[in-house]
């Protein structure tokens, strides 16, 4: 079941970390390793449309209000979901870190079977494709 729920927000959107274990809070590291795989953990993103914790949306206001002068539409607001599993072992409890300065999201895990495990939720994005009639990728 769940083991650790962390709810924040980055640049006007809203997110749910969730760890997941197999294992009873008083089982010991070993016996947990030995005995059971742990489950992934997600990352869940607040859908306005829907009014639920989903899977990350491809496209956030934030962005759209930048390139667009407006937010996403609701029709497109469900396109190009995808999801989020973060191999964290048996987590515990989840932080939330933001640094301004470089543009930076991280998510730290304290995970009972790996340790502290950092994750950075940055995710690069491709601004001014304006009128582009086509992309060719080279292998």
């Amino acid at each position: 079941g769940a083991s650790a729920v962390k709810g924040f927000s980055s640049e006007g959107e809203y997110f749910l970390a969730i760890g997941q274990s197999v294992c009873e809070p008083l089982t010991g590291r070993e016996t947990c390793l030995d005995r059971w795989a742990q489950p992934q953990s997600t990352l869940l993103q607040w859908n306005r449309v829907t009014n639920q914790f989903g899977e990350m949306l491809g496209m956030m206001d934030g962005d759209n209000i930048r390139l667009r002068g407006r937010r996403v539409r609701d029709e497109e607001m469900l396109l190009h979901q995808h999801a989020l599993r973060i191999d964290a072992g048996r987590v515990v409890s989840w932080e939330y870190i933001e640094i301004k300065d470089e543009s930076r999201q991280l998510l730290l895990a304290s995970s009972l079977t790996d340790g502290a495990v950092l994750y950075d939720l940055s995710i690069p994005k491709v601004v001014g494709l304006g009128a582009v009639v086509g992309i060719v990728q080279e292998s």
